[in-house]
């Protein structure tokens, strides 16, 4: 479930769905499925965006009823409230998840990810390195460092900004996101051809890529940073 291609989610979501149906009553598989489904709404589904936050809320619900104290049932519920661009609402659950166990290192990087794409800035960061600290090695780090370099970004230093994009983009399993948002940094730097190699790359691994696309997965409520990243869009092509 932590790999981003088709293939990956596919056969996870196959065996989460065993899983669920040999254990009914048990929170985790409709936790995971709820996982899985975000992952293909937030990376693939160009085409049923809708149905993906349909079947990740569904199945997120799911396991909130089957057991509301368990951690990641409260992760996987927030996460559904993200991809329906509830930041507030997800804000909300990751802090749950937090509080029923403080070490869930992917709630910590989420939590700081909804306050990021809030206007959070600066202060998103520690809850960033509060995650990279508890799971050094986690299958989601990638999404840790980008999503602190675009913390940074906000504050307007492009250029380590452009570094923790870049240790993200490099980190196995990055979706293709990772290479836009390397894209962008790249072009704010002024080195068109490198991020119209970046975009190039994206495409191959994304060919519905789109503006709408983008701020659907990336919804910055700061006026400024969307205004940023819709000019460097537009400078690269991206409609």
């Amino acid at each position: 479930m932590y790999r981003a291609s088709r293939h990956d989610l596919a056969t996870a979501q196959s065996l989460f769905t065993a899983a669920s149906r040999d254990a009914p009553d048990f929170a985790r598989p409709h936790a995971a499925l709820s996982f899985v489904h975000f992952q293909n709404a937030f990376v693939h589904d160009a085409k049923d965006r809708t149905g993906g936050q349909t079947r990740a809320q569904a199945a997120a619900v799911k396991a909130m009823e089957l057991d509301s104290l368990d951690p990641f049932s409260n992760y996987a519920y927030a996460r559904a409230h993200w991809i329906r661009d509830d930041l507030d609402g997800a804000d909300e659950w990751f802090s749950r998840c937090i509080a029923l166990n403080p070490n869930h290192a992917q709630a910590h990087y989420a939590r700081s990810a909804m306050r990021m794409l809030g206007g959070a800035g600066h202060d998103a960061i520690p809850g960033f390195d509060r995650a990279t600290t508890l799971s050094p090695f986690d299958p989601l780090r990638y999404a840790m460092l980008a999503s602190r370099g675009l913390s940074v970004l906000a504050d307007g230093d492009v250029a380590e900004a452009r570094r923790w994009i870049e240790r993200g983009r490099r980190e196995p399993n990055a979706h293709s996101w990772l290479d836009l948002l390397a894209a962008v940094a790249a072009d704010l730097q002024g080195e068109r051809s490198v991020a119209g190699r970046l975009v190039a790359t994206t495409r191959k691994r994304d060919s519905a890529l789109s503006r709408t696309r983008f701020f659907q997965a990336f919804p910055f409520r700061d006026p400024v940073m969307r205004a940023t990243f819709d000019d460097a869009l537009e400078r690269l092509g991206v409609h």
